[in-house]
């Protein structure tokens, strides 16, 4: 993945994606996809957050969001409640 994504309207968003290390931003990715493969019934944005505690949640939301354009990861239909009562997406690997 060549550039972070950033939002085109926001100079800090634009900032902040050249100053991301491309190789930490794959070695993230590995992570998430390493979780997945692990549980077969998929994991949500918080449960990936909290199961890598080093990095900020939007670190790690940004990461999933990346895997899912680049076809690795989907939506698996499934919801499941967060910590805060809201229904959040299963993440799974896409076959």
């Amino acid at each position: 993945m060549p550039e972070a994504p950033f939002q085109p309207h926001s100079s800090t968003s634009r900032a902040a994606a050249k100053a991301v290390n491309p190789s930490m931003t794959g070695y993230i990715r590995g992570r998430i996809l390493s979780l997945l493969v692990r549980d077969s019934i998929g994991m949500t944005d918080e449960a990936l957050s909290e199961a890598m505690p080093e990095y900020r949640p939007e670190t790690v939301r940004v990461r999933r969001v990346e895997l899912m354009h680049a076809g690795k990861v989907k939506d698996s239909g499934n919801r499941l409640r967060t910590s805060s009562g809201c229904w959040a997406t299963l993440w799974v690997l896409a076959q």
